[in-house]
């Protein structure tokens, strides 16, 4: 009987020329006198030719599932086949399951093609594998065995909307041209697609404003009313109020009404989730830096960038040269997530200048071009920055107050310096969180060490809430609570309304 049995496998191993080893013989075994194994060979047809593409623009191919191939095999004997994915010029490997008749689901290819390569509607090539898990009945029992299909090839492309690799613009009523620009910080548009910028407010009674790609303008900058059905992104309904919601492309506007308390608008937009969100911001940008200086602590705002104007920041302080910080708008201020944070495409870049992108989850830091007191500029209009090595003399103080509020010229109001915690140098930036001032007449001063013997800052080209101080003048002051933020190298200052 035990000669019987191997007899029977040796046969049924010899007649599957197109199988791997055996994976499994489920009991009870056959032998060739008791009801021998009939032949399960696997063969199958590619649904498409070699030329032919899946396009999921198609309305054809936009249904629950997508015909690959078709098999000789029964659904008793293979109820469901592995489909192994590779792509070419991509070095990842995505698997997917078929059912019995060869189909996948669309879902899932669609997720499949993304992984290994991206969004981008691209006519891509993709090598399938095919394998299975074969039964057959035999008059005592069955038997199983892994089956193995030649490879073939597919071709898909993917449904995405366009996106422009050069960016987006505002268009509305300020203006026509490339002025007020959208960028992503210089990524692959089809994985980094969120694209933001800032406009200032409208001092008019209509502010109306769709976003145009740089493909949409002519070569003088001027907007090509001719592309606008074309390629200008907007709301779905016309004359939107919404400050969120879903876009689409054609001629409708967003319809803008603006608020007294702002003084611009940050303007995001997902290209290729088709989603926009609209929000007001203060009279200056107001973005924090988490790095070496805080410990990469973002738990609270101590660090915040000097505002400059309404859409550009500086911070002067000791850096370390090697990831030094990112920056949060004040909404997003401690959120980890892709693309809450400010940093580069390259994470820990030491380049003199560059461009700033949102996509910063893991990576992406700022650095200093080498190890000192430097100062970083950052325009968020366009989204660029610059390292510059302070030079100057720095002096150390062992206080920084206020000095003014509630019209007391005698006690300041003292704040607290923030901790380098790389080195131990001092980062000359300093802070109070929550300070309320319910009058002040004459406005305030920064003073050193509660003196008026050492150094103080009065107002300086700007007044309020931000600005670069010098000695003379009183800084204007509204009454109300604010944090608080003081650079003792620079003089620059900045009052946050809470």
């Amino acid at each position: 009987m035990k000669k019987s049995i191997l007899y029977g496998i040796a046969l049924v191993a010899g007649l599957w020329s197109c199988t791997e080893d055996y994976t499994d013989w489920k009991t009870p075994q056959s032998n060739a006198e008791n009801g021998a194994a009939q032949k399960v060979v696997l063969t199958l047809q590619p649904a498409l030719s070699a030329s032919q593409v899946i396009d999921f623009a198609d309305p054809n191919n936009q249904k629950d599932s997508i015909q690959l191939f078709t098999t000789n095999l029964t659904k008793e004997q293979a109820p469901e086949y592995t489909v192994t994915l590779t792509g070419e010029g991509s070095t990842g490997e995505e698997t997917l399951t078929a059912n019995s008749v060869g189909k996948v689901k669309t879902e899932e290819l669609t997720k499949a093609v993304t992984n290994l390569f991206n969004r981008a509607p691209v006519e891509r090539t993709l090598n399938v594998a095919v394998s299975t898990i074969a039964t057959n009945a035999t008059s005592d029992g069955k038997v199983a065995v892994k089956q193995v299909a030649s490879p073939f090839t597919i071709k898909v492309k993917l449904d995405a909307p366009f996106i422009d690799p050069n960016g987006y613009y505002y268009v509305g009523a300020i203006t026509t041209n490339k002025m007020y620009k959208l960028s992503n910080g210089g990524g692959n548009v089809y994985e980094d697609p969120v694209f933001t910028g800032v406009i200032p407010a409208y001092d008019g009674e209509w502010h109306w404003f769709k976003i145009a790609p740089d493909c949409a303008f002519n070569a003088d900058g001027s907007f090509n009313w001719d592309n606008e059905e074309q390629y200008c992104i907007g709301p779905t309904e016309k004359d939107d109020e919404a400050t969120t919601g879903t876009t689409a492309v054609g001629k409708n506007s967003w319809h803008l009404i603006q608020s007294d308390a702002f003084k611009a608008y940050r303007v995001t937009i997902n290209a290729l989730e088709m989603t926009y969100t609209i929000k007001g911001i203060i009279d200056a940008p107001e973005y924090y830096g988490v790095g070496t200086m805080t410990g990469w602590n973002a738990n609270e705002k101590v660090s915040a960038m000097f505002p400059t104007s309404k859409t550009t920041v500086t911070l002067t302080t000791y850096f370390t040269g090697a990831y030094d910080i990112r920056m949060w708008p004040a909404e997003n201020f401690g959120d980890w997530s892709l693309s809450k944070a400010i940093g580069t495409a390259t994470n820990g870049d030491n380049a003199a200048e560059g461009v700033l992108c949102w996509n910063t989850e893991n990576d992406g830091n700022l650095a200093s071009p080498e190890a000192g007191y430097y100062t970083l500029d950052c325009d968020f209009t366009n989204m660029t920055y610059k390292w510059t090595k302070y030079e100057g003399d720095i002096a150390t103080y062992d206080k920084i107050g206020l000095v003014g509020g509630n019209d007391d010229w005698e006690n300041d109001i003292f704040l607290t310096q923030v901790q380098n915690n790389t080195n131990g140098s001092d980062t000359h930036l300093w802070y109070a969180l929550g300070v309320k001032i319910d009058k002040c007449t004459w406005g305030v001063k920064f003073r050193a060490n509660g003196s008026w013997d050492v150094k103080d800052w009065g107002k300086g080209g700007q007044e309020f809430p931000y600005g670069q101080s010098s000695s003379g003048d009183n800084i204007p002051f509204d009454p109300g609570t604010y944090n608080v933020y003081f650079n003792d190298i620079t003089g620059h200052y900045f009052f946050v309304a809470q």
